[in-house]
């Protein structure tokens, strides 16, 4: 008998798929240009203090500011101004008594002075300086170290490196990362009538579509994708094809998981495995399979393209984000109208829709079309024995 006695719900398929994946260890040095949405393999521990020196945090006059007490608009104190500094420049002058050095916001502060007045609080003639508003010591300088301390942890191992934590890299010179490797996922297509775009379809023929949807998917979900050539319905070829994609961190294999006379993917991994469910409470994705290898995770998902690569959404890209050490992220949703009655199931539905003018409108078209989700925002959950009524509101799932 090849189904479990019941099928599982959907939230225990996926709690036995994540238990028996383990996230990848190996680990790689990258350029900064390719470390964005990748995972930080060890603690970054900064060499250089940001700023790394005191610098200007707005345009105006460095100066003492013990000189500046009492400073009005009836009574301004002048200087003299001794030079300028900008943005990139060594700061060559020192200030003393009676002195400032106008600075440019950026620009480090010279030797001798201890605050900044913002150059609106001040009225220049030629090398007169009046100032206007007295400053305390530190006004509006930004400290060296101030955002970065040399010898402080700025990230941490396990930190998903976005551009911010980008900018964190840069603020040190730093030319190469230590990251987690990208988990490697071996696609099998199974099926005779399968052919490679590019070939010339022979009579009965259909271009696997399957290898293309995974290997997008899993690209998107941080791993890297080894798709396989389709290999045919006999049993010693999906074994051959198989044991060599075991190679990789996880095998996805697209049909054979049913019932039928030449789906044999049950028989070959209860032989050579554990099979740890076949069959889900869903619809559609009711014959995929899940097992381990000597370890390795395998899925089998169910041939037809649409069920295919939404199960591979529910499934599949999950079990990717833990293989890479990547957050799993709320989907994001949209509120919206059915535009139609939709009847009950005992499978909870995953129903293609496409959303107009916040009416969600079934694709309405099987599953064995691509273009039932290739046309479709995403999709609508229809829960086990529900029904939808037309115009009631539903959250639409976004691909």
């Amino acid at each position: 008998m090849k189904w479990l006695d019941e099928l599982l719900p959907l939230e225990q398929a996926l709690d036995r798929i994540l238990k028996h994946v383990l996230p990848v260890d190996r680990q790689e040095n990258v350029t900064p240009d390719k470390a964005i949405n990748r995972v930080l393999a060890e603690d970054l521990t900064a060499m250089l203090n940001v700023p790394p020196f005191n610098r200007a945090s707005m345009d105006g006059y460095a100066v003492l500011s013990g000189e500046t007490t009492g400073a009005g608009r009836l009574k301004p104190v002048r200087l003299t101004l001794a030079g300028s500094i900008y943005a990139g420049m060594a700061p060559l002058f020192s200030v003393h008594a009676g002195e400032c050095v106008y600075v440019a916001t950026g620009a480090a502060i010279p030797a001798g002075a201890d605050a900044v007045v913002r150059i609106e609080d001040c009225r220049r003639e030629e090398a007169d300086i009046d100032v206007y508003a007295p400053v305390k010591p530190g006004d509006n300088i930004a400290p060296a170290g101030e955002d970065i301390r040399c010898g402080s942890t700025v990230l941490e191992q396990g930190a998903l490196l976005n551009p911010a934590r980008m900018g964190v890299i840069a603020s040190q010179g730093i030319n190469e990362v230590k990251v987690y490797a990208k988990p490697e996922v071996a696609i099998v297509t199974t099926g005779e009538e399968l052919a490679q775009p590019g070939a010339l379809l022979q009579p009965g023929q259909i271009y696997d579509v399957n290898a293309a949807t995974l290997s997008a998917l899993s690209v998107r979900s941080g791993a890297t994708a080894k798709a396989f050539l389709s290999v045919n319905d006999c049993l010693e070829d999906l074994e051959e094809s198989l044991f060599e994609a075991l190679r990789s961190d996880i095998v996805v294999v697209s049909g054979g998981s049913s019932v039928g006379e030449r789906d044999h993917m049950y028989e070959l991994l209860s032989s050579t495995g554990k099979v740890w469910f076949h069959g889900i409470n869903i619809k559609p994705g009711k014959p995929t399979l899940f097992a381990t290898i000597k370890g390795k995770p395998v899925l089998a998902l169910p041939g037809y393209p649409t069920s295919c690569l939404i199960n591979a959404y529910l499934l599949l890209k999950p079990a990717l984000e833990k293989l890479a050490r990547l957050p799993r992220l709320k989907a994001r949703t949209e509120n919206a109208k059915i535009s139609c009655d939709i009847s009950a199931s005992k499978r909870r539905q995953f129903v293609p829709v496409r959303v107009d003018d916040h009416e969600a409108v079934p694709i309405g078209k099987e599953s064995g079309a691509i273009t039932a989700t290739a046309y479709a925002s995403g999709y609508v959950i229809i829960m086990e024995n529900s029904a939808l009524s037309r115009g009631s509101n539903v959250e639409v799932v976004l691909f």
